[in-house]
This record gives C-alpha cells, structure tokens and sequence, in this order.
C-alpha cells in the first residue's frame, strides 16, 4: 500500500505548550493527518470495516486475521511489542525455550518478558517477524511495551544494565531497515526525547483516566504520574513539534466524569484521544454525546 499525503492537523499545540522550537527539530519521515483514530486488539475480522472510518488503526496481527491493503484512507499498523511476547503470536513455539524468553506474567501467563538486550531476539524481529508483517501490505508498526525496559532496569539494575539503550538502539535500526514504514511508539516517555527522531508518532495510554487493578475500577490518573507525562510530552513537542502525540483514557462511557474530563484535557494539550475499555478488545466507533 503506498503511503498517503497526510498532513496532522494539531497545529496550535506548540503554542499551548508555551515552548520554543529547536532549529534541528525534525520534520516526521510520514506526515499523517490523523482526525480520529483507533487501538483494537480483538479478534472480530467484522471489525475490518468498521476501522475504515478512521485514519489511523493499531491492530494486532496475531488476532485481526484476513488483512488485505485496500483502497481506503487508513494506515493500518501493527501491534509489535519490543520487550514482551505472547503464546498466541505465530512465532512463539520457535523461541519459547530461548534465553531471552524470561518468564511469564503472573497476572497473564500467556504474556512473558524479553530481554530486548538479545541480538537473537533483534534479529527474530527485523528479518523474520517484521518481513511478514510488512509482507501483508501493512501501513505500519505500533513499537510497544516500551516501558518494560524500564522496569528491568529497576528491578535489577546490574542484571539489566542498559536496557532502555538497547530499546532506544533497537528503535533506530527498526527505522533503518524499514524506511518506508509508518512507526508509531507507545510509552517509554522518558526516553521519548531519544527515539523520537526514529519514529512517526507518540503514542500515551492512561494520561488522564486508567483501571485501577486494586480496585478493580477506572479512576482519575494519580496526579503526580500525569504532570510527569505531560513534563515529558512538553520537551517532546518541543523538538519534535510536527510529530503527532496521540493518547489512550481507559474508561467506562456510563462514568461521563471521566470521559468529560478526558475531553477537557485533552482539548487543553491538542491530545487527539482515543477512549476505550481497559483490555482493547472492544472497538469504540462513536464516542456518546
């Protein structure tokens, strides 16, 4: 599928921001016009459709089956976590017993941890999982789990020195081998002012509202955690202020305060939002009015 002539439309955000911009602060290699997007990881091939209507789409390729490139308007990407794996992904019998496979999520045992520290695990990516992807005619590549890398290196610090650097290193070699490829990273905002340059888009989840695991319920994000993000998202915008920065509110619609206050804020940072259920596996067409 060729590449679309996209323009973003959020052109006032540096002004909201109240920030100066960089004489090397570099223009994205894809321009997008993003007015309304989608992240749907189910499983419902009627969804092909339906994601139609809207510019840009992440979907999982190891769920979303019977993708064909079209003529519509949308960039379709695909979700491809850097720092974790699945059971379900077609590739996983093949490295299961690998070192850089870690363990399993307590939470999830069909998740696991890598080491994206591995040269196996780099090259699995770039010459055999990301070929096949891009094979299926797809627009793009969602780089997720970002975030990952930096909770190893807290975790042990010795054990998994310079992970967020080979993140970052992983990030720029993706970019190269895959020039014509729309990339759109999620997370790792603090070392977004680093990667930035290598990808399309900047994408954040839970910026306003999230799911409280605890409780079992979504809540307002923890005050102190979204001036972090929107700190990082400043000096983001700030070199890379023609890059789209996109965001994900976990919500339940009957909770309007929520959704009323994601709106808010998001109109306040020029944040184009997506706002769906906790575990992405309903596709939110229309928000209620």
């Amino acid at each position: 599928m060729c590449m679309k002539d996209l323009s973003f439309p959020f052109f006032c955000s540096v002004f909201l921001f109240m920030v100066s911009v960089p004489a090397s602060a570099r223009e994205p290699r894809h321009e997008l016009n993003i007015f309304k997007w989608a992240c749907y990881f189910g499983e419902d091939s009627a969804a092909w459709k339906k994601l139609q209507n809207f510019d840009l789409a992440v979907v999982d390729p190891d769920k979303m089956h019977g993708y064909t490139p079209d003529q519509s308007s949308t960039e379709f990407l695909a979700n491809l976590p850097l720092c974790r794996t699945h059971t379900y992904r077609w590739f996983f019998r093949s490295i299961q017993n690998q070192p850089y496979v870690l363990w399993s999520d307590p939470d999830d045992k069909s998740q696991y941890t890598v080491d994206v520290r591995s040269k196996a695990w780099q090259k699995e990516l770039v010459r055999r999982i990301i070929p096949r992807i891009q094979a299926k005619g797809y627009d793009g590549l969602l780089l997720n789990d970002i975030d990952v890398a930096f909770f190893l290196e807290g975790l042990d610090g010795e054990a998994y020195e310079a992970t967020v650097q080979a993140t970052i290193n992983l990030i720029k070699h993706i970019r190269k081998q895959f020039p014509d490829m729309i990339l759109a990273a999620k997370n790792g905002l603090p070392a977004s002012r680093k990667f930035g340059k290598f990808v399309d888009v900047l994408i954040v989840d839970a910026l306003n509202t999230r799911w409280n695991e605890t409780t079992k319920s979504y809540a307002y994000a923890d005050s102190s955690w979204r001036e972090d993000r929107l700190d990082y998202l400043k000096t983001f915008r700030r070199h890379f202020p023609h890059t789209p920065v996109l965001a994900i509110d976990f919500m339940n619609f009957r909770q309007r305060q929520y959704m009323a206050y994601s709106r808010e804020q998001c109109a306040k940072y020029s944040i184009l939002c997506y706002r769906p259920r906790r575990d992405l596996q309903t596709l939110i067409v229309k928000e209620p009015e």
